[in-house]
Formats: structure tokens, C-alpha cells, sequence
């Protein structure tokens, strides 16, 4: 279920994978064949994995409504982490979120890595999608505006952006203009 990007591999974090993350991510970068990375898995990465192990575990929630992956297609080294939250059902909402290593900022991944996601979710049926950023990291404000996201409220100097499924309209087969 791996998205492809021009210069990306997204990989949802299976079960398997989080926990070895958890437990010894050494034996993730020995499986996959990446070298290791001081800054990756990220303390906020790894705070959030029990929670998404054990609700994807219990089926409360199916796999890609959670963290995924960044990898470089042409080597595979990994890239950063995006991901989805606060996924409601009902209401077909997600939210969104990055982090790109800090060597691999400002070359558009985090652009990238957005767009993709947001195409898949889209399919999924989701309909909005929110991310929320410092309003003084601006280059995360970029990467939404970029990917079509639109500022919708500054709570205490947190901006929340929206972005919405495009509505197609349906034709009427049938009629003919002259």
C-alpha cells in the first residue's frame, strides 16, 4: 500500500514495523537496508506509536490513518515522517502532519510528501483535511498554501488550515443542445 511520488516512497508504519520500531529500530534499518539515522524515529514520532500499535491492533483504525514513512526512491534513506490523526469516521476528517530531518529541509519533500498524502486520503473518501502549524513556522505555512490548504483560524498563534475534497459535479447523460 506504499504511495509513489516522483522522488518519494510512502510507507504506512504496519504493526510489525512499529513495534520494532518501539523496541530496537535498529532491526528496521537492518530489514529495510537503510543506514542509521540519529534523528530518526523522532521522540514525537515514537511518544505517538504505542497509541497508534494498540488502536490499529484493536481495528480502531485501519492502516494508513496513522504515521507513515518518507524514504528517498532513489536510495530509500529515510526522509522524515508524515501521518494522519484525529481521523473521525463519521464525519470523514483527518488531520495531517510532517516532519522532514533537518538535513533534508527546503528541498521540497515536506511539499511533496503533503500532496501525496492528500491524494490518497482523498480516495480513501475523506473529505476535509486540517493540519495546524506555529504561526512563526513558515515553512510549513508554505508547504500548505502549496498543497491548496487554506488558513481558517489562529488559535494563540496556532494556525489551522483546511483543505477540502473537490466536489465533482455530475453530468446529466441524455440531453442534447442545439
Amino acid at each position: 500500500m506504499d504511495i509513489e511520488s516522483a522522488r518519494l516512497v510512502i510507507e504506512p508504519i504496519t504493526l510489525k514495523e512499529g513495534q520494532m520500531l518501539i523496541k530496537n529500530p535498529m532491526e528496521y534499518y537492518f530489514e529495510k537496508h537503510i543506514p542509521y539515522d540519529v534523528e530518526w524515529p523522532h521522540y514525537s514520532l515514537k511518544a505517538l506509536l504505542p497509541y497508534y500499535l494498540e488502536d490499529l491492533e484493536k481495528k480502531k483504525v485501519s492502516l494508513g490513518m496513522g504515521p507513515w514513512i518518507i524514504r528517498g526512491k532513489r536510495k530509500g534513506w529515510i526522509i522524515g515522517e508524515a501521518g494522519f490523526r484525529a481521523y473521525d469516521e463519521q464525519k470523514k476528517t483527518a488531520e495531517i502532519g510532517y516532519r522532514i530531518l533537518q538535513k533534508k529541509q527546503n528541498q521540497g519533500y515536506a511539499t511533496e510528501a503533503v500532496s501525496s498524502l492528500c491524494q490518497w486520503a482523498f480516495y480513501q473518501q475523506i473529505k476535509k483535511i486540517r493540519a495546524c502549524c506555529d504561526k512563526e513556522n513558515l515553512a510549513s505555512q508554505r508547504v500548505l498554501k502549496k498543497n491548496g490548504f487554506k488558513k481558517v483560524a489562529n488559535e494563540k498563534g496556532i494556525l489551522v488550515y483546511e483543505k477540502r475534497r473537490a466536489v465533482q459535479k455530475k453530468s446529466i447523460q441524455g440531453t442534447n443542445s442545439l
